[in-house]
């Protein structure tokens, strides 16, 4: 897991967070609070403009009661920092074929880079040679909206 930025409080997510911003607890007076994370929800309506802080794992504007994360106490005055988070989930070479047939891009990892593949990319740059290369080393990836 990698943190970005620097430590923060409670109040400062919920002043500056962004949309899509995932925190999580790094220090915190009852130690099974410590990993916890939340995730920003950031909402517009005639009322005006108001976060959320909901499951990381939530999906969309989804803050329906069940994923509103309940704040205790402690979490109030824990110190927090940011996740990275990675949008590229990993992908079957079937789906990747298919979703190349559809004219989508996927994403091919090279180390630590994300290569973008497109419907006319040769493999070949990407080094793969054969169609057994293809099925047993390719690992391809889709970028999910956060």
């Amino acid at each position: 897991m990698k943190f970005i930025g620097k430590e923060l409080k409670l109040w400062e997510i919920m002043k500056d967070g962004k949309q899509g911003e995932v925190y999580e607890i790094t220090d915190c007076a009852l130690v099974q609070y410590i990993g916890t994370q939340v995730k920003v929800e950031e909402t517009q309506d005639y009322r005006g403009k108001y976060k959320t802080l909901v499951k990381p794992e939530t999906k969309g504007c989804n803050s329906d009661a069940s994923n509103i994360v309940t704040i205790f106490g402690c979490m109030g005055t824990a110190t927090w920092r940011q996740v990275l988070t990675d949008p590229h989930k990993k992908i079957s070479v079937h789906e990747a074929i298919n979703r190349l047939n559809e004219g989508k891009t996927i994403y091919y990892k090279n180390g630590d880079n994300y290569q973008k593949v497109r419907r006319y990319t040769s493999f070949c740059s990407l080094g793969i040679d054969d169609f057994s290369d293809l099925i047993m080393r390719a690992q391809f990836y889709k970028k999910e909206v956060i």
